[in-house]
């Protein structure tokens, strides 16, 4: 997504934001490869299929609109304090099969200066069956097989694990239970949660 009325788009968490408070049709700029296409988003329409609000479980889909929760630039701030901080020279950003193109986009926008330190771990689902392509499903222990993995794969280890937050719950603990501290704690590498879920209600 490109434009929101006149708004230019820097982050999903915008695109919610903006949404949320549309009051009157606005226009929407989608580019998808070379096609630029506008769409009119008009919040009193009549929906053509069973809408029930804004909130489906843990997820924002304003208008139907779903937009997952995303790392933003505020987040890129974070993740370079955390590096910073750790004095890490092998940081590795833990990541998804489906989102892994957009981790790899965020970081060259948000830390170009980052972008050939990081390593990217694509986690697989393997606790429900290993064909679901998101991180807000994975556990702790899909976490933990994936590190393994790229540590048994390239020889070497993180000094440094970058864990979007999406998907645990406000203890930290992810849908079998367990809680993100238990992979620093196997690993022996800090990991630094990166807080992505939190959305914009108006």
């Amino acid at each position: 997504m490109e434009k929101i009325g006149f708004f230019t788009i820097s982050s999903r968490a915008q695109i919610q934001s903006l949404v949320m408070t549309l009051r009157r049709p606005a226009t929407i700029v989608v580019r998808r490869g070379a096609a630029r296409v506008e769409l009119t988003l008009d919040p009193d329409a009549p929906t053509e299929y069973p809408y029930t609000g804004h909130l489906i479980g843990k997820y924002v889909v304003p208008f139907g609109l779903v937009v997952a929760p995303s790392l933003s630039g505020g987040d890129a701030r974070v993740i370079d304090a955390a590096i910073e901080a750790t004095g890490a020279r092998r940081p590795w950003l833990l990541t998804s099969q489906l989102m892994q193109v957009q981790a790899r986009s965020f970081i060259r926008r948000w830390l170009p200066q980052r972008a050939d330190d990081l390593h990217y771990t694509i986690v697989a689902n393997e606790y429900l069956g290993g064909n679901i392509q998101v991180l807000d499903m994975a556990t702790v222990g899909d976490l933990h097989r994936a590190v393994r993995m790229d540590m048994e794969r390239l020889g070497t280890r993180p000094d440094l694990i970058l864990l979007p937050g999406t998907g645990f719950n406000q203890e930290g603990r992810d849908i079998a239970g367990r809680h993100w501290g238990d992979l620093e704690r196997a690993l022996r590498v800090p990991v630094r949660l990166l807080d992505v879920t939190t959305q914009f209600l108006f």
